[in-house]
């Protein structure tokens, strides 16, 4: 299974499925981790509760407060077909990326 989760393309995201603590919910997330590396990573933006009474991120709250090293998370493969290829590039034409929001996790990757 680890092999499936490590061959992946620049540009995807993975869920995280959390079952712990009365919380049982599933987020995507967009993977920052390069391909290749023998690792995932993902970018969780801590959501606060705001200022107008929504309530902080139960899922990005409980990443920040509880997770660490040694943790096991139930995570899937990862998906999305919007990806660059890289063999589509050609050396001598610039690429422009925009994003913007979430989209800028995937663009650093």
């Amino acid at each position: 299974m680890l092999a499936c989760l490590l061959a992946r393309a620049a540009q995807q995201y993975t869920a995280l499925r959390i079952e712990e603590g009365g919380l049982c919910t599933q987020r995507n997330y967009s993977l920052s981790s390069a391909p290749g590396l023998d690792h995932l990573r993902i970018t969780v933006k801590r959501v606060p509760a705001s200022k107008q009474g929504a309530p902080a991120g139960q899922v990005s709250e409980y990443i920040h407060d509880t997770v660490a090293a040694g943790h096991t998370l139930q995570v899937a493969v990862p998906c999305g077909d919007f990806f660059l290829d890289d063999a589509q590039l050609e050396d001598d034409l610039p690429l422009v990326l925009l994003s913007g929001g979430v989209g800028i996790t995937p663009i650093g990757t």
